[in-house]
């Protein structure tokens, strides 16, 4: 009897530990996630008001079937944070070797960032022009995999 317990105990560990090390080898594929900002728009153009809208779309080059729960992303004008993007509860599942597009919204005001960023704004998304204005978008995407998986996302993304 003692030995079947043993041989019980033993194979339940050696179930968890196996499952441990494939969460661990999967998160670390994770880190393959790939993410690109596109269809950025301006909604409302203001003094005081600036809404843009825009996608994240995601790739997972990876056999790992993950869900997207949240998203935090600071917005940068050339180092200087302008605005933040919060949104949880998404529940977005991104398939393995698949994409899955995130919309977001910001709104800021063009006065609080110290330069005429209405005129940088117009001409950089509505127009479509170039110049050498440096945006970036920092923070973390969450979210999990597996039965109990979790894994934060970095961000980092300019242009």
């Amino acid at each position: 009897m003692n030995k079947k317990i043993g041989f019980l105990i033993g194979g339940i560990g050696l179930a968890v530990g196996g499952y441990a090390y494939y969460l661990k080898r999967q998160a670390s594929k994770l880190e393959k996630l790939q993410y690109r900002f596109q269809n950025i728009k301006i909604d409302n153009l203001g003094l005081t008001n600036v809404k843009v809208r825009a996608d994240i779309v995601i790739n997972n080059p990876t056999d790992v079937k993950f869900t997207i729960n949240s998203y935090n992303i600071d917005i940068k004008f050339k180092g200087t944070k302008i605005a933040n993007v919060k949104k949880s509860g998404i529940n977005t599942t991104l398939d393995p070797n698949g994409f899955a597009t995130l919309p977001i919204e910001v709104q800021l005001d063009p006065l609080s960032v110290g330069e005429n960023l209405l005129s940088v704004l117009v001409s950089n998304l509505a127009l479509g022009q170039s110049s050498e204005t440096k945006w970036q978008f920092v923070g973390k995407i969450t979210g999990r995999f597996g039965l109990i998986g979790f894994k934060n996302i970095d961000v980092n993304y300019s242009m």
